[in-house]
């Protein structure tokens, strides 16, 4: 698991195994010290990425006091029909196939002028996750 912030989009691109305690506590002070500041988070999954019941937790409880629109960028059909259950329950999210990032980042109201800064790095942390060329 890798993450960043970048123009107010919190960005989180997901290994191909659950994150360890470790990573998600990092993950989670570093997204919890910069909420105040965020618009948006852009999560980058493969198809078998998950967390577990307490992470589930975690995000289920910052996204009650912040609000803060999610957008996630996985090939698993699952997880995007998930999304779309959830936001049925009135969570801001949505969820499409990688090559959508442009979606996605409209979605996330990242300015035009800021994408290619927010694609690098979606990129930069999928080549740092996964060791190669990032489908993103």
């Amino acid at each position: 698991m890798a993450f960043r912030v970048v123009c107010d989009i919190f960005v989180i691109v997901h290994a191909d195994m659950p994150p360890s305690a470790e990573d998600w506590s990092e993950m989670s002070r570093l997204r919890d010290a910069c909420a105040v500041r965020l618009k948006g988070q852009l999560v980058v999954g493969p198809p078998r990425a998950i967390i577990d019941a307490r992470q589930r937790a975690d995000v289920k409880m910052f996204w009650q006091r912040s609000h803060v629109s999610l957008a996630i960028l996985t090939d698993s059909r699952l997880v995007r029909g998930a999304a779309i259950a959830v936001a049925w329950f009135g969570v801001t999210v949505r969820a499409w196939p990688p090559e959508c990032i442009d979606e996605a980042m409209a979605f996330l109201v990242v300015p035009v002028e800021r994408r290619d800064e927010v694609r690098q790095a979606a990129m930069a942390l999928a080549a740092e996750v996964r060791g190669s060329s990032p489908r993103v």
